[in-house]
């Protein structure tokens, strides 16, 4: 889903900064019991609509932190034996492909790592975690669709060498 906050609102949220903070809230409080509401508040601030941003390299600029911040959470698997954190953090996943095209994730200097961890984290998910897994499963298929919507220009998405390993997992 989208989100659409008052226009007056916007240097707030467009910046990394608000977003970074509850990124950095999040890792501070991991085992905290108040950490999904970071990640709700992640989930709706991941769900700007591309207009909601002055330029194409602001929202650019957005994406790339957002998939450093999320690459980090993934690497150290932060607050995930906590089913709530796992489901509100795959719920973020599922809202960055909705929100933004895979055309222009491959175009960030962030995305051939954070993929690579998508694969890692996934796979480790589905052994580790008894949580529901919908919405981590719901990710890589509109990753898989994407794939397909990519055009001769775009930068390779990495996804034919890991597709198989997550489907296999």
């Amino acid at each position: 889903y989208t989100i659409y906050p008052p226009d007056d609102w916007q240097p707030i949220l467009q910046g990394p900064n608000l977003a970074q903070l509850l990124w950095e809230v999040y890792g501070l409080y991991s085992q905290s019991a108040h950490t999904g509401l970071a990640l709700r508040c992640l989930a709706l601030a991941v769900s700007l609509p591309r207009n909601f941003f002055e330029t194409v390299e602001v929202r650019m600029v957005w994406l790339e932190m957002l998939l450093k911040c999320t690459h980090q959470v993934m690497c150290n698997h932060l607050g995930m034996t906590d089913d709530a954190n796992y489901s509100e953090f795959t719920r973020v996943m599922v809202h960055i492909k909705y929100n933004v095209s895979l055309s222009n994730m491959v175009n960030t200097q962030a995305y051939p790592v954070w993929i690579s961890e998508c694969a890692n984290f996934s796979v480790t998910s589905f052994m580790r975690y008894n949580s529901n897994h919908e919405h981590l499963l719901e990710f890589w298929a509109n990753m898989a669709v994407g794939r397909r919507l990519l055009s001769a220009g775009d930068n390779p998405s990495g996804l034919e060498a890991l597709l198989p390993r997550v489907i296999v997992a």
